[in-house]
């Protein structure tokens, strides 16, 4: 097999107070996939300040610039800064003699709070059918939502420490989605559900959960389209249904519970890396209208970050959120933790709601990034440890 990948990038960045435009190709092959054989290697990498190539922003990069300006100067009088990163990623690929394809972009904000806080908003974005205005109204409303949690921070008034196990937690649909994937989609990649799977293989989850695996519709998200980096069909495949595990994420079908087909799991950061089983788009689905939860409870808005341990089936969950009572916030929680034993936490699930959100994020296995779906609506879940510092709102 042979595999070569021309890779188009472009990027505005803002960051000190100003927005620049970056362009970088770059250009290689490999051979076959268990051993990496570079071919060709060739990266450009240019910078302009006055040119920007996103297309639907090359006349708008000093209005962009301005208005994150205004913003920036109302932030700093509570010592934080802003970043802002948009990203347009092209890839043609060609697996032996089949053109596959792909793109993605992405809208990426931060608020550096201090060296330990950000406060972090991130979209896929479809430059295809977006505009400026529109990409201005994301950044105004991010601005609107999170301003109260920067003078929270600020005026550090009746900082409470948070360590203990909570009776009711609900997770957004994004950070419900980041949950599926770290708690339930590396579960089920070949590599790691083969260090436990007699005991993962007889598992039981919700059975009001569906988890399925399936790109259509969302390929601009997450930059893929056809075929896998072995050249394979990409196909749909639920993995969980019924309560049970339908089938597991592999590039091998010796793997495979069923010793079925091969789907087109086979992802690589780039020519230069090996090929892994890793996720695509992986969606939990629900049926049910959710219960507004009542008293006191912890609402997760958003994680960021991850850690899934196989070998002691523990996980633990980084992200920010509220206490809440009665639907009001009152305390707001950056760097929120949640961690527990996995087994515990898919049995704790009480109620999986209809508000699916789907939504991308990268994420890194074996030190190669990848850019994977992320797909859930609002869950339930009761007993959950929760850690971090409430800032009274």
């Amino acid at each position: 097999m042979i595999f070569k990948q021309y890779i188009q990038e472009y990027c505005i960045k803002y960051i000190n107070n100003k927005a620049i435009s970056y362009y970088s190709i770059d250009e290689g092959s490999r051979k076959e996939y268990s051993k990496i054989e570079v071919v060709k290697n060739e990266v450009v990498y240019k910078e302009s300040n006055l040119i920007n190539p996103l297309a639907f922003l090359e006349n708008h990069i000093k209005e962009l610039e301005m208005l994150l300006n205004y913003y920036s100067k109302d932030i700093c009088k509570y010592n934080a800064s802003i970043v802002c990163y948009i990203k347009d990623h092209l890839e043609t690929v060609t697996i032996n003699e089949n053109l596959d394809k792909r793109y993605y972009n992405l809208l990426r904000l931060v608020i550096k709070v201090n060296s330990n806080i950000n406060i972090i908003f991130e979209e896929p974005i479809n430059i295809n059918e977006i505009s400026f205005i529109k990409i201005k109204a994301m950044i105004d409303n991010f601005f609107k939502e999170n301003h109260h949690k920067v003078v929270a921070i600020y005026n550090k008034q009746n900082l409470l420490k948070i360590d203990s196990v909570f009776k009711e937690v609900e997770l957004a649909p994004i950070s419900s989605g980041y949950f599926c994937h770290e708690i339930i989609g590396h579960l089920l990649e070949n590599d790691i559900f083969n260090i436990k799977r007699d005991q993962i293989s007889k598992m039981e989850f919700p059975k009001q959960m569906t988890v399925v695996d399936d790109i259509e519709g969302h390929q601009h998200k997450i930059g893929l389209n056809k075929l896998d980096d072995l050249g394979r069909e990409i196909k749909p495949l639920t993995l969980i249904d019924s309560s049970k595990i339908n089938e597991i994420i592999s590039i091998d079908n010796k793997d495979n519970l069923r010793k079925s087909d091969l789907y087109g799991f086979a992802r690589s950061q780039d020519y230069q890396h090996t090929p892994l089983s890793r996720m695509r788009m992986t969606i939990l689905k629900g049926n049910k209208l959710i219960t507004p939860l009542k008293g006191e409870y912890i609402h997760v808005s958003s994680i960021t970050n991850g850690e899934f341990i196989p070998y002691k089936f523990t996980y633990k969950l980084i992200g920010e959120g509220y206490i809440k009572y009665n639907q009001n916030s009152i305390f707001y929680i950056p760097n929120l933790e949640i961690e527990g034993n996995i087994v515990d936490i898919l049995n704790n699930i009480s109620e999986i709601g209809d508000d699916l959100t789907i939504s991308s994020r990268f994420c890194v296995k074996k030190n190669q990034v990848v850019r994977v779906g992320i797909g859930a609506p609002t869950i339930h879940i009761t007993n959950v440890k929760v850690k971090g510092v409430g800032y009274e709102l």
